[in-house]
C-alpha cells in the first residue's frame, strides 16, 4: 500500500522497456514512437483550434450581418409606418375633398336651377315689358 502523498512506482525487471498507453489502447514501445504519437496528436489539436476559429469567425461574420439585417428591417418598418401614416392622411384628405365635391356639385345644380328660372323670369319679363310697351303705343295711336 501507498502512503498519503506518495504514489506506487511499478516495478521492472532490469532491463525492461518502459511502455506508454496510447489514446487507442495500444502500447508505445519507444519514446521515438511516443513522440511521433505526441506530434501526430498536437496536429490534431492545431487542426481542431484552427477549425474552431475559422467557425468562430465565420459565426462573428454571421451575427455582424444578422446585426446588420436587423438593423436594415428596423429602419424598413420605420419606413413602413410612415408611409402607413401617410397614406392614412392622404385617405382622409381624399374623403374630405370628396365631401366638399359633392357638396359643390350639389350647389352648381342648385345655382343652375335657379339661373333657369331666372332666366325664364327675365324672358317673361322682357315679353311683359314688350306687350306693355305694344299696348301703350297702341293705346297712344
Amino acid at each position: 500500500s501507498s502512503a498519503r502523498g506518495h504514489t506506487h512506482t511499478p516495478i521492472r525487471a532490469p532491463g525492461a522497456q518502459r511502455r506508454h498507453m496510447g489514446g487507442d489502447g495500444s502500447e508505445f514501445g519507444s519514446a521515438g514512437e511516443l513522440e511521433a504519437e505526441l506530434i501526430k496528436r498536437n496536429r490534431e489539436i492545431a487542426k481542431a483550434r484552427d477549425d474552431v476559429l475559422r467557425v468562430e469567425k465565420r459565426l462573428q461574420e454571421a451575427q455582424m450581418r444578422n446585426d446588420e439585417l436587423l438593423e436594415r428591417c428596423a429602419d424598413l418598418d420605420s419606413e413602413i409606418t410612415q408611409r402607413t401614416l401617410r397614406e392614412q392622411e392622404l385617405e382622409k384628405r381624399v374623403e374630405e375633398l370628396e365631401g366638399k365635391l359633392k357638396v359643390a356639385a350639389s350647389q352648381r345644380e342648385d345655382t343652375s336651377q335657379q339661373l333657369d328660372e331666372l332666366r325664364r323670369s327675365a324672358e317673361q319679363a322682357a315679353e311683359d315689358a314688350r306687350s306693355n310697351a305694344a299696348r301703350a303705343q297702341a293705346a297712344e295711336a
